[in-house]
């Protein structure tokens, strides 16, 4: 994204005596501001550094009028949720169309979904280097 569309894209970085302890990609389209993938230092978390590059986020796109904070999707009342709407985020219903070819029913795809929990669980277990290769490879078969 950030080669394809580079004018709506930015990293927001935190640092902390020099060094670099969170980055948040930050996407901007239409008034509208969006963290969407964020990386920290295991080290500092507890610093909080996201609260500190969301507080600076909110405060820059306030202060050049902005007119939307979007933080993304999220499963109702999971962590993330909390998170969000605790900043004062107001949940909003999506919708969304899909097309079944060769399917009677709508698949689930829900993070709730028994099938997908047990697919984690067994995910997280597998060395670091045999995840990352065969993840790339097989993340486009799955919702």
């Amino acid at each position: 994204m950030f080669v394809a569309f580079p004018k709506y894209h930015t990293i927001a970085r935190l640092r902390y005596h020099g060094k670099t302890i969170a980055v948040l990609f930050v996407r901007e389209f239409k008034n509208t501001i969006s963290p969407t993938l964020g990386y920290g230092l295991q080290e500092y978390k507890n610093y909080y550094p996201f609260y500190t590059l969301i507080w600076k986020l909110i405060e820059n796109s306030c202060e050049r009028g902005i007119k939307w904070f979007d933080f993304g999707r999220s499963v109702q009342e999971s962590g993330t949720f909390q998170f969000k709407t605790g900043w004062g985020a107001e949940p909003v219903q999506l919708n969304y169309q899909y097309y079944l070819h060769n399917k009677k029913k709508m698949p689930d795809t829900s993070q709730m979904n028994p099938k997908r929990k047990q697919f984690a669980k067994i995910w997280k277990m597998l060395p670091l280097a045999v995840a990352n290769t065969l993840g790339p490879a097989i993340r486009k078969y799955y919702p």
